[in-house]
């Protein structure tokens, strides 16, 4: 009796060294961000370090979460035979770094100014209601 194997799918599922790496880079780069708007975002007085780590991890979420998506609707991540990369580590080499860019310049460039809102309220100081 044939099995019918056409009901199948690669899956992309990220670890918890890539998530932690993520959580770390974003980490850097919002305080980097901050940094460059003249605050000291490594001093707890002046600025929530809870609040850094959690949206370095809400940003982390996002590119995992859209990075999973991703594979899940690539036409060639469905695919069995030359289209598709030889392991999940090589698809993520390929396409997490322009993820992770997107995510960035999101932040940066937000209309409704995500990084600015950020240090208002991490600060202390967000000028007006939510």
């Amino acid at each position: 009796m044939p099995v019918d194997c056409s009901d199948a799918r690669y899956e992309l599922k990220i670890g918890d060294r890539v998530r932690r790496s993520l959580i770390r880079h974003f980490h850097t780069f919002i305080v980097k961000q901050v940094k460059s708007r003249g605050i000291d975002a490594d001093d707890p007085r002046v600025f929530n370090q809870d609040m850094i780590e959690a949206e370095a991890w809400r940003l982390a979420a996002t590119v995992i979460e859209e990075a999973e998506r991703e594979f899940r609707n690539d036409e060639f991540g469905a695919q069995i035979g030359m289209l598709v990369p030889s392991s999940a580590s090589e698809y993520l080499q390929l396409h997490l770094p322009d993820r992770v860019a997107e995510a960035e310049d999101d932040y940066l460039t937000d209309s409704h100014g995500a990084l600015s809102r950020f240090i208002g309220l991490a600060s202390g100081h967000f000028p007006g209601p939510l």
